[in-house]
């Protein structure tokens, strides 16, 4: 009999481009359109559990990482989800605000060491 190959299966992979703030504000748009697409019942879950691997660099790295370990950035982009006609306003109010804050609180921080 001929040998048997047992090829193991394939894995696939999500990739987030780089481009530092932008890239994460792009990545965070279209996560939140194509969870919106899936209509009732979505979830982060369906819509990357079928993934192995995640590939990231530079700012997609910054999304990838606040994907994975922050659950109110989850929050956030199933909130964007939810109602996408708000979607930009919704992501400006809650994280890039709060991003310009605490750099300019850590601005503060220096201006009192000079």
């Amino acid at each position: 009999a001929a040998p048997t190959t047992v090829f193991p299966k394939p894995k696939s992979a999500i990739a987030f481009a780089g481009g530092g703030f932008r890239a994460v504000v792009v990545a965070s748009a279209t996560t939140s359109g194509a969870l919106w697409a899936l209509g009732e019942g979505r979830s982060l879950g369906t819509l990357l559990g079928g993934f192995d691997m995640i590939s990231s660099i530079s700012g997609g790295s910054w999304f990838s990482a606040e994907l994975i370990y922050s659950p109110s950035f989850v929050d956030l982009i199933g909130e964007m989800a939810h109602t996408p006609e708000s979607a930009g306003v919704i992501f400006n109010d809650t994280w890039i605000t709060a991003l310009l804050q605490s750099g300019a609180n850590c601005w503060k921080s220096y201006e009192s060491i000079w």
